[in-house]
């Protein structure tokens, strides 16, 4: 009787264990074949500006720069000024000698002793055909007054008008005649000058002789030293730059945008300014320029760029040449203030 109630148990307990292990199955079939929750992220739709961010590297620079250079081929004596100092206008900036005549050499001294010889003899010559031209001119007027007398005293009869006629253009051919041959002597005498200066005039200079004029370089605007290009004295020629002046107060911003982004920009737009060692700046857009450029990126990549010219509206210690990085803003058409990306 024991050992019939013993295999009882043991047969419930089988079947037991197998349904349980037949539920844990069902159980993971169904979970194995349930689809997979979709997961979504909830937020409180709100209506907002709409920001798109273009951050470009700019740099600074003066608006008004005056390169200030040599008028005349010359001496430059050395430029005492440094970068930063302040002038006012007319401040002498630096002095220039203009240069002499070369030195002459032995053949050329000796030509040009021959040409004053030559100058000399042609106004002495001139001077002969002015003193001929007055004598022919005093005999016509002598003839002309003799004529002129007969007739006033005779009546007319003894001088005929025709006579008279020929008489007074005899006269005024020979006061022609003495007007030209002074112009020529005139011309002459300035070329005897001429030729005395070549020869007298050289980079030998004597004892007693004239210092040419110094010039005086003077700046046009009140500002400071932006750059000297030329400090050392020595020789310069017509148009070579010495010095740059400008206000260095008066900066701008000039960045350098993808094409892309420029035709997005509008003048007036505002602009912030970071990057630069201090608090950010704020400014407005001037202009965009209407002519682009080639740039290679850093990658190696062709770009077309723009460059955009930024007025700084807020109080800055900026230095000319700064990096700063831009931030311009723009507006779109339904209001939304965008800021450039």
């Amino acid at each position: 009787m024991e050992r019939n109630e013993v295999m009882q148990v043991r047969g419930r307990g089988k079947w037991l264990f197998w349904g349980l292990w037949g539920a844990l199955a069902l159980v993971a079939v169904g979970v194995a074949l349930r689809p997979d929750p979709v997961w979504v992220d909830l937020a409180v739709v709100d209506r907002g500006p709409l920001e798109v961010v273009i951050t470009e590297e700019g740099r600074t620079r003066v608006k008004d720069r005056y390169r200030v250079s040599a008028p005349v081929a010359g001496y430059l004596h050395r430029v005492a000024l440094e970068v930063g100092d302040p002038v006012r206008a007319e401040d002498r900036l630096a002095q220039v000698d203009p240069l002499p005549s070369d030195i002459l050499d032995a053949r050329t001294r000796a030509e040009s002793e021959a040409r004053v010889n030559a100058a000399q003899a042609a106004l002495m010559s001139a001077r002969q055909q002015v003193e001929a031209a007055m004598a022919d001119a005093r005999l016509a007027r002598q003839e002309l007054d003799r004529l002129l007398a007969l007739k006033d005293r005779d009546g007319g009869r003894f001088v005929s008008d025709e006579a008279l006629s020929r008489a007074r253009a005899s006269e005024e051919r020979a006061q022609a005649q003495l007007r030209s041959a002074r112009f020529e002597a005139d011309v002459r005498d300035h070329e005897l000058a001429a030729a005395r200066t070549r020869l007298e005039v050289s980079a030998a200079r004597r004892p007693g002789q004239t210092v040419p004029e110094r010039l005086d370089l003077r700046s046009p605007v009140a500002g400071a030293i932006l750059a000297v290009i030329r400090k050392s004295e020595g020789i310069i020629q017509a148009g070579e730059p010495i010095v740059e002046v400008g206000n260095p107060e008066a900066l701008e911003v000039v960045v350098d945008v993808l094409s892309y982004d420029a035709v997005q920009l509008r003048t007036g737009g505002e602009v912030r300014l970071r990057g630069w060692g201090g608090a950010p700046l704020v400014g407005v857009v001037r202009r965009v320029e209407p002519v682009g450029f080639e740039d290679i990126s850093a990658l190696g990549v062709e770009e077309r760029r723009v460059q955009v010219v930024v007025d700084i509206t807020s109080p800055a210690g900026l230095a000319a040449g700064a990096r700063v990085v831009r931030h311009p803003d723009r507006q779109l058409e339904d209001g939304t203030r965008v800021r450039s990306r």
